[in-house]
């Protein structure tokens, strides 16, 4: 998916970790918020309908697995199947 898909919007969503920009795209019914993570400096963290998924070297990376493995949740929800990493 091109960076163009994804847009940056104001969330309170991750307040807890101090975070209220991110980006986000959506791959089915699966939303995908990524934003650098402040724990791990220099990681960006992916986070799919909610659920931190994972976390990636650098923002192109964390598109690439953040679509990747939205498809993956989108394909769990839709055939029933629980294979989170």
């Amino acid at each position: 998916m091109p960076a163009s898909d994804w847009k940056t919007i104001t969330t309170d969503d991750y307040a807890a970790d101090g975070i209220s920009t991110v980006e986000r795209a959506e791959f089915g019914r699966s939303t995908v918020d990524i934003f650098p993570c402040p724990q791990n400096k220099g990681k960006w963290k992916y986070v799919i309908d909610g659920k931190v998924w994972g976390w990636s070297d650098d923002r192109e990376s964390a598109m690439r697995d953040a679509e990747v493995n939205g498809w993956d949740s989108e394909a769990n929800t839709l055939y029933g199947r629980h294979m989170r990493p």
